[in-house]
């Protein structure tokens, strides 16, 4: 089984590439169309002009098939043709390490819905489930950011994971800071500590979460 993201691109690729190499029959061109939007939309986006290549040379396909039997077999080639070469493209992205950027942007958003029922939380004076679910993402967005660089988290715990990060560069100036108050604020949410905690410091570590997504994973605004 894949591990890596990377990996399962791959697999994927591959077998298309195998579904090119059976034959080209319309049934098959479908399973085609649908692998290469998946992987399109994933790698690049709906908006994507990869995406919208696709989905034009599938519609011209179309009308052309409904005329006689030259002009589908014309249709066919150009089909075949066309998204062989869009698949070659897509492996060359996913072999260049685009991927990468894929996996930051991926854990951004689920980061991102998870700051937002923080937010909702604590818009609606429940300051507890508020800490609880803000504390949570930035923990796991710590984390997951050292996986992310190549440092495996530290058994010992959240605080020993950070100084993994301070000691390699990757957390620095006032962050260090910032980030072991937030380390005091998670503490208290775990022990249910709540007379220790105010808004004012989950609305800290909701800022910071947001700060640290944008400029490590690369995703939306958490509004």
């Amino acid at each position: 089984m894949p591990n890596t993201t990377q990996e399962m691109f791959t697999a994927r690729i591959d077998q298309l590439k195998r579904e090119f190499s059976s034959n080209s029959q319309s049934w098959r061109m479908g399973n085609i169309y649908v692998g290469i939007v998946n992987l399109a939309t994933m790698l690049y986006g709906k908006e994507s002009p990869v995406l919208y290549a696709v989905h034009t040379i599938w519609d011209q396909n179309m009308t052309l098939s409904r005329a006689n039997d030259y002009l589908i077999e014309r249709a066919n080639n150009y089909l075949f043709d066309s998204f062989s070469g869009i698949l070659h493209t897509i492996e060359n992205d996913v072999y260049l390490g685009l991927v990468g950027s894929l996996e930051a942007r991926l854990q951004g958003e689920v980061f991102a819905d998870f700051v937002a029922s923080a937010k909702a939380a604590l818009d609606n004076e429940k300051k507890d489930v508020a800490a609880v679910l803000a504390c949570a993402a930035f923990e796991d967005a710590i984390k997951r950011y050292a996986d992310y660089v190549g440092i495996p988290p530290a058994e010992e715990g959240l605080q020993a994971t950070i100084n993994l990060l301070k000691s390699k560069g990757l957390v620095g100036g006032a962050q260090k800071g910032i980030i072991d108050s937030f380390v005091r604020v998670r503490n208290a949410a775990m022990h249910a500590d709540w007379e220790k905690i105010h808004a004012e410091d989950v609305r800290g570590v909701i800022g910071f979460v947001e700060q640290f997504l944008i400029t490590k994973f690369e995703t939306r605004s958490c509004t």
